[in-house]
């Protein structure tokens, strides 16, 4: 596949190249306007529009209905996955939470294969168990309070358990933190209580990012700052739920001000009902209503977001006053950054050849994965 008249964005930055060429689905190289006329062979003209790098989201739940930690089957990821390519996402991660059963774990590792059906699963997020009851949101108090060693340990098997939530101030939690390291797994913050000397001990003991900030943690006052303040002064990356619905605009605003777009992750932190037209939707976890981009349970607490990440960048751009290579980036670089991975997340050569094409006001218009398109919209 050769592209050309790209305004080519390499998961950082907009690069003076404007053609792409690949083989055998990843990057083989970049040119300028003039090696390009040259080439032979059929050619994408792309018109001057956008070709970024295909949308990462490391925090999802579910989509159409289906919700990851009540699937039964490795079809079921593949619906779910088909829904997020729809939107731009290439890869993926799956949230969910461990109560001695490895069933949730087996059917993601199991579902890592076929690439261009729908998104590729890049693993799993475990959202505790070492957590918080105060501060568990969603999250069944059944899976909150067990020992983290038996699903650690599954991680050295191979599971792909990518990152989990751990609350600092809950017993035990500095052990769990640096079995995490040692094992390759990213130990974030949240649903924890946690304060800012217990936040910042957590983030010097080795904590790598945040869940879903604002979101399930402790708030922040003039005389006690809260987990905020050290998270912004430190150098770890956040996730931010830009749905308008979890965190306000406002509010967004200072994060990006405060922490910068070079450590943001924007993150759906998708419920089943995403991609579902009407409501209300039942789930496992109840009965959702759907309004303005997120789901509610009946008693009106926020459920979950249904909004999707190509959404979220239109909404960072538009109440954050930043550059759209500044929003990009927050789904590019930065989540295969954190997570340790060099050939998603970029343009640039062996890099994998997943491209979303979007126009200036960052449409989406069409996904190609692994040389060929899949998605036009």
């Amino acid at each position: 596949m050769i592209i050309i008249n790209a305004k080519i964005f390499d998961g950082v930055k907009f690069i003076p190249q404007d053609c792409v060429e690949t083989e055998h689905g990843r990057v083989k190289a970049l040119y300028g306007p003039a090696a390009a006329r040259t080439m032979p062979g059929k050619k994408m003209d792309l018109k001057g529009m956008i070709l970024s790098p295909g949308f990462i989201d490391i925090h999802a739940h579910g989509a159409l209905g289906l919700d990851i930690q009540h699937i039964q089957s490795v079809r079921s990821i593949r619906r779910i996955t088909s829904y997020y390519l729809k939107t731009g996402v290439t890869s993926v991660v799956f949230a969910c939470f461990y109560g001695g059963n490895s069933m949730q774990l087996g059917l993601i590792k199991n579902a890592r294969s076929g690439r261009g059906r729908g998104a590729a699963v890049l693993g799993a997020y475990l959202e505790g168990p070492c957590i918080s009851i105060e501060k568990k949101g969603m999250i069944p108090a059944e899976f909150i309070g067990r020992d983290a060693g038996p699903a650690l340990r599954l991680a050295g098997k191979k599971t792909p358990i990518r990152l989990m939530t751990i609350a600092p101030e809950v017993e035990g939690s500095r052990r769990v933190i640096d079995e995490c390291l040692r094992r390759s797994v990213v130990p974030c913050f949240g649903h924890s209580t946690a304060g800012y000397e217990e936040t910042k001990s957590s983030i010097n003991a080795g904590i790598k990012s945040v869940t879903h900030l604002f979101n399930a943690m402790a708030g922040m006052h003039h005389r006690e700052p809260g987990p905020f303040a050290a998270i912004a002064e430190s150098g770890i990356y956040a996730e931010l739920i830009a749905d308008g619905a979890h965190v306000h605009p406002a509010i967004m605003k200072m994060a990006f001000e405060l922490i910068g777009p070079q450590r943001i992750i924007l993150v759906t932190d998708s419920c089943a009902a995403a991609g579902c037209k009407r409501g209300p939707v039942d789930t496992g976890f109840g009965r959702y209503t759907l309004k303005n981009g997120a789901a509610y349970l009946r008693d009106g607490r926020l459920a979950g977001s249904t909004t999707p990440l190509c959404r979220m960048v239109q909404n960072a751009v538009k109440w954050c006053g930043i550059t759209c290579e500044q929003a990009l980036r927050t789904v590019a670089y930065n989540p295969a950054s954190l997570l340790g991975i060099d050939d998603i997340g970029v343009i640039r050569p062996g890099a994998m050849a997943d491209f979303n094409v979007l126009d200036g006001d960052l449409n989406l218009k069409k996904t190609i994965m692994a040389d060929r398109t899949v998605q036009k919209n």
